[in-house]
């Protein structure tokens, strides 16, 4: 026999079907071979097909009908004409010991020619037994696999979290120490910004307070000038007063005298403005010498002070390796 097992809804299966009927054309008149087809999904060809031990669709099998082969060429028609050909034949079979060329398969069909039924049944059954011990024992065994690749599944699905978890705290403390390393910058930048701009303070100071020492310098010349011009105007004044007092006559003395006296008393009025003024003016020059001299003092200080926290800011900057 050559049978086709096959699925109305399956699209090989109906694919091959115009070279499989060609074939069945070509032996139906034959009477020692069989080209048919079973149709697995009816009712009435379930026991074939379980018999047959079909798996897929279609599924070609031949040899003798209980003694079939798995058919594993191709679908087309000359594939199909030359199998057929060549092997649909009488062959090694319980029926055709004389075509058997294997002698262990010869000693096989002679023990179970010899075997009554009641032994062929028992042996059968235990065949079966035996059958159904080794399926429960693959099964077992799968259940194992399959057990152990759940569980290694899970360790791996395990180990690649921690991995992922991992790597995500890494990126997290790389991103913490950028941040870090950012605001460091930020924070040297703005220390050196604030112990530059001291120190350019100081100079433009020590630059504006030179200038005003220089004004006042200039001005307390002007002053000492007006106050020798003052007292060369009184030395000649008073020159001028003893002449005048030795010509005039004896009785216009007292008259002079109190003229003289008035002039002199105003003069000295005058100088001692001028005194005073110049008293005040060599105050307020005295404070404000000294008060540049405090303020640069401080100012000389404060960049010393900044020097040194420059100094151990570097230093703890060293230590703290990023």
């Amino acid at each position: 026999v050559f049978l086709r097992f096959f699925a109305p809804w399956c699209g090989h299966s109906q694919q091959m079907a115009p070279s499989w009927e060609r074939i069945y054309q070509e032996y139906a008149n034959e009477k020692n071979i069989l080209i048919a087809e079973v149709d697995c999904t009816s009712e009435d060809s379930l026991e074939l097909c379980s018999f047959a031990n079909v798996q897929n669709f279609p599924s070609l099998k031949y040899g003798e009908p209980y003694w079939l082969h798995d058919y594993g060429g191709g679908l087309e028609y000359n594939d199909l004409s030359n199998f057929a050909r060549d092997n649909l034949k009488p062959g090694c079979s319980p029926h055709n010991i004389h075509l058997c060329n294997d002698e262990h398969m010869i000693e096989k069909f002679e023990h179970y020619k010899a075997m009554t039924e009641n032994d062929l049944a028992e042996d059968i059954k235990e065949a079966e037994g035996e059958i159904l011990w080794l399926e429960t024992d693959m099964n077992r065994e799968l259940e194992k696999l399959q057990d152990l690749y759940y569980s290694v599944q899970n360790k791996y699905e395990k180990e690649l979290k921690v991995m992922a978890l991992s790597v995500s705290k890494t990126n997290e403390n790389i991103r913490k120490e950028e941040e870090m390393i950012e605001e460091l910058d930020k924070s040297e930048n703005l220390y050196y910004s604030s112990v530059d701009k001291p120190e350019k303070d100081m100079k433009e100071m020590a630059a504006v307070n030179m200038e005003e020492g220089k004004v006042l310098d200039m001005k307390h010349k002007e002053i000492n000038k007006e106050l020798d011009k003052l007292k060369a105007l009184h030395d000649d004044s008073e020159l001028k007063h003893t002449k005048e007092l030795n010509e005039i006559t004896v009785t216009g003395i007292e008259t002079e005298e109190q003229t003289l006296l008035t002039k002199e008393t105003k003069m000295n009025k005058e100088l001692d403005n001028l005194e005073a003024l110049h008293d005040n003016l060599e105050k307020k020059y005295d404070k404000r010498l000294a008060d540049m001299k405090e303020q640069t003092g401080l100012r000389i200080m404060k960049s010393v002070m900044a020097k040194i926290q420059q100094d151990q800011y570097s230093s703890l900057r060293e230590k703290n390796e990023f």
